[in-house]
């Protein structure tokens, strides 16, 4: 049998039966052997050709499929043996139309609305009886072929061209478990390239399938429809390459996708009104952009395409929305991955700590800055904010306690200037013997404050002169009393032994008086009493708001002077945060960063 430019409109009836497309154009050839006999009710073998096939939309009104040759090669077929195998199948100068729909449906879809819709109202396809054919083909070759697809789900419509796709597929057989090789290259619009590599089992791609797609140069403007669609915002620049690496293995999705985006600027934002997410996409491409103007991300994706709501595009979705909310929500973990650590040291140079009422920066705190500065140093579109940051309470004690420890630093030194100015004619001695036939009571207490050092007997006095000026009560004589024995703890003490304590003569009473202030002297505690003073005198000392202010104001300073001239860290990318109340943690003020945005020049 030769047929010879046969043309397929004729056909038309047909197939308008089955959809709303129409054929414009097509010639079937063909040179084959048929025979029929006893033993085979029909076999074929020849070579078989569909040429110059137009086959148009009838609703979009626009051409829907189309190629210059499809050649079948070495075809042999048989009715009793069910079987039919091709050598190879060549296609030539292919094009095909995809439009993604506002409703989310395709064009294909609608061309063959009415033979789907009859199959969902009864539920499936009319069963098949018999045996299945089986079916083997040597090898698909594709040859320059190219598409449009539109995307018109979008707040934007998307619409891309693929052109001089040249590649093809491996053999397969039905009667085969083994995959089929995919290999195909392209190009996207003007200066965009597709690879397509994989393989897929064709009976059951559930199975098992790889494929491995590869976008270089693509024009992200073009994409922007999606982006305002899932994140609201257009892209005005910017270029990227795409690594999709798929595999289905036993009904399980395991995929990764690396997208590595060079110069990307965002544009406008847009509201689409279709509750896309709000993803501060400045701040995600400040943090993944390097100093090249380059984002490299990986995003994988897990699902089971056994599972009847399984849908791949909201899984991928869902996950770049993942790592970009990751990103976002821990920034400082994430710059911290740039350089390296363990994961407490990636996220603890978001704080540094300072001891409360003190501004200068510990040792372990300056390493934190360094590797901030050495993180941020990889990405230049960030800034660092630095807050003014007071523990109001913890800060204003340690500014208390600081203050009165001053006064008596400046006290004691002034006493020991005026100590080394004194030149005393008198020796000890005379003085000692002086006092000790004047009052016995004093020239023990003289000899007690002998045998104390002479920073504790300095301290004591200008404690004491400090709480005298602050004009604190009780007088000094009641709360030294608290620190010494008492005649009434005395008095106790007899009356516990049931010993007579009372005098009989004056000159007893009087001896008794001498003996409670020898114990009194005898067992003052002046520890206790020099911490008693000084906790009363911090209490009283007041800390004016501006102190505090000046204290944040300190911290921020020194942090700033660390992070530019040790640091290296340019002036601009430091900016002023608010003041804020810093938390305590371990006894340590927590001045905690915030990340910004650098200025971009047009």
């Amino acid at each position: 049998l030769i047929l010879d430019s046969v043309n397929l409109q004729p056909a038309q009836p047909y197939l308008s039966e089955l959809a709303k497309i129409t054929i414009s154009d097509g010639q079937l050839n063909a040179t084959t052997q048929l025979s029929s006999n006893t033993d085979e009710a029909l076999s074929m073998r020849g070579q078989i050709s569909l040429a110059a096939l137009d086959l148009n939309d009838d609703i979009r009104e626009e051409r829907l499929l189309s190629w210059s040759n499809l050649a079948l090669t070495d075809v042999s077929a048989s009715l009793t043996e069910q079987r039919l195998s091709i050598g190879e199948v060549t296609l030539d100068e292919a094009y095909a139309r995809v439009v993604i729909t506002e409703d989310g449906d395709t064009n294909f879809g609608q061309v063959f609305a009415d033979e789907s819709s009859e199959i969902a109202e009864t539920g499936e396809a009319e069963p098949q009886t018999g045996s299945p054919f089986s079916v083997s083909i040597g090898r698909v070759v594709i040859n320059n072929a190219s598409s449009n697809f539109m995307d018109q789900n979008l707040p934007i419509v998307f619409d891309a061209h693929m052109q001089t796709l040249n590649g093809g597929f491996s053999d397969f057989t039905t009667a085969s478990e083994e995959p089929t090789e995919i290999n195909l290259e392209g190009q996207i619009d003007e200066f965009g390239q597709v690879v397509i590599q994989g393989a897929v089992t064709p009976i059951n791609f559930k199975e098992y399938t790889t494929v491995d797609l590869s976008f270089s140069n693509v024009n992200l403007p073009a994409t922007s429809p999606y982006v305002v669609k899932f994140a609201g915002r257009e892209i005005d620049s910017g270029s990227a390459d795409v690594h999709l690496q798929y595999e289905i293995a036993e009904g399980a999705l395991n995929a990764l996708n690396t997208v590595v985006i060079r110069n990307i600027k965002l544009g406008s934002k847009v509201d689409t009104g279709s509750g896309a997410p709000d993803l501060p996409l400045d701040m995600a491409v400040a943090l993944l952009q390097n100093s090249d103007g380059i984002i490299d991300l990986q995003i994988p994706v897990h699902g089971s395409v056994n599972d009847p709501q399984f849908e791949l595009w909201p899984i991928i979705r869902g996950a770049i929305g993942n790592v970009i909310g990751n990103i976002i929500t821990s920034p400082f973990r994430f710059l911290g991955n740039l350089i390296g650590g363990e994961d407490e040291e990636q996220e603890e140079f978001s704080a540094i700590r300072f001891q409360p009422g003190r501004s200068d920066i510990e040792r372990a705190e300056e390493q934190k800055l360094m590797r901030l500065s050495e993180a941020l140093s990889r990405r230049p579109q960030l800034s660092l904010l630095i807050p003014s940051a007071v523990a109001e309470n913890d800060d204003r004690l340690a500014l208390q306690a600081s203050n009165v420890d001053a006064q008596v630093a400046e006290a004691l030194a002034a006493m020991d200037s005026a100590a080394l100015g004194n030149d005393s004619t008198q020796p000890d001695s005379v003085q000692q013997n002086s006092v000790q036939q004047r009052d016995p009571a004093i020239a023990a207490q003289r000899t007690q404050e002998q045998d104390q050092s002479g920073n504790v007997r300095m301290r004591v006095r200008v404690l004491e002169e400090l709480y005298l000026q602050a004009g604190l009560v009780p007088a000094l004589e009641t709360v030294r009393g608290e620190f010494s024995q008492t005649p009434e703890t005395l008095t106790a003490a007899c009356a516990s032994d049931n010993a007579d304590c009372q005098p009989d003569t004056a000159k007893e009473a009087a001896d008794a008086q001498i003996g409670a202030n020898l114990l009194a002297i005898l067992t003052f505690d002046s520890r206790a009493y020099m911490d008693h003073l000084r906790e009363r005198l911090v209490q009283s000392e007041i800390i004016a708001p501006q102190q505090l202010q000046a204290l944040g104001e300190a911290r921020r300073q020194q942090v700033v002077d660390f992070l530019v001239n040790t640091g290296k860290l340019n002036p601009s990318r430091v900016q002023a945060g608010d003041t804020v109340d810093a938390p305590l943690v371990d006894n340590g003020v927590m001045l905690e960063f915030d990340l910004g945005m650098q200025q971009q020049s047009d």
